[in-house]
C-alpha cells in the first residue's frame, strides 16, 4: 500500500510511504532489488529506489486504521503488517519520492502509473502468462472482463506493438495503469465513465 504524506512539515513534503500487507521485512528485499536490477536496467536517474524506515506498530496501526475506508472494497481483505519482525523491532516501511504529486506548489502534475506485469513467454505458440491468468481470473470471478493487454508486446522493444499494448492498457486497466492528477486517482480499475475531459481539465 503506498501513502502519500500530506502536512505543514517540508521535510516530508512530496513524500510517500509504502508498507507492506505481510511481511514487512521483505520490503528489504524490495527496496535491493530496485537498487541492484532495476537501476542497472533503467537508470538511477529512472528509478526512485526509496529509504527503507522503521516504524511503531502502533504508529502503523494508526496509519491502517485511518485508510482502511478508503482502500477499494475488494482490497479491504488484507491489513497492514503491524508486527516487527525485523531484529531492530520496528515494522519496516520505505520512505520515497512520491510521483503523483508536483515537487512545487501551485504546480498540477499528470502521472501515468504502468505495471508491465510479467512479460516473459513460457512457449513458443502460447499466450504470455499475464494472458492465461485472464481466464483464470474471468472464471473465478476477480475480473469483469478479459484483457486484451500484452506485456509482451509491452516489452518487445517495437515501437508499433508498445503503442498497440498501451491501448489494451487503457481500454481495460485492470490493475495494469492508474493516472493520477496532482495526486488524486482519475482513472484506475475502479474508475467507471471517466470523463477526461473534465477529470484532465
Amino acid at each position: 500500500v503506498v501513502l502519500g504524506c500530506k502536512g505543514g512539515n517540508p521535510k516530508f513534503r512530496s513524500m510517500a510511504l509504502r508498507c507492506r500487507k505481510s511481511h514487512n521485512n521483505r520490503i528489504l528485499d524490495d527496496w535491493a532489488f530496485a537498487a541492484c536490477s532495476s537501476s542497472r536496467l533503467f537508470g538511477e536517474e529512472f528509478v526512485a529506489n526509496g529509504r527503507v524506515v522503521g516504524l511503531s506498530s502502533a504508529n502503523v496501526a494508526a496509519i491502517d486504521e485511518m485508510i482502511f475506508e478508503h482502500r477499494p472494497a475488494k482490497r479491504r481483505c488484507l491489513r497492514l503488517d503491524v508486527v516487527p519482525r525485523h531484529p531492530c523491532g520496528q515494522v519496516l516501511a520505505l520512505r520515497m519520492p512520491n510521483l503523483t504529486a508536483a515537487p512545487l506548489e501551485r504546480v498540477s502534475a499528470v502521472t501515468v502509473e504502468l505495471k508491465p506485469k510479467c512479460g516473459l513467454r513460457e512457449r513458443r505458440g502460447l499466450p504470455s502468462r499475464f494472458q492465461l491468468l485472464q481466464h483464470s481470473k474471468i472464471r473465478g470471478g476477480k475480473v469483469a472482463r478479459l484483457s486484451g493487454y500484452d506485456p509482451v508486446k509491452l516489452l518487445s522493444g517495437k515501437p508499433a506493438l508498445v503503442r498497440e499494448a498501451l491501448i489494451e492498457a487503457f481500454g481495460e486497466p485492470q490493475n495494469t495503469v492508474r493516472v493520477f492528477v496532482d495526486g488524486r486517482v482519475v482513472m484506475a480499475e475502479e474508475s467507471t465513465n471517466v470523463r477526461w475531459e473534465g477529470d484532465l481539465a
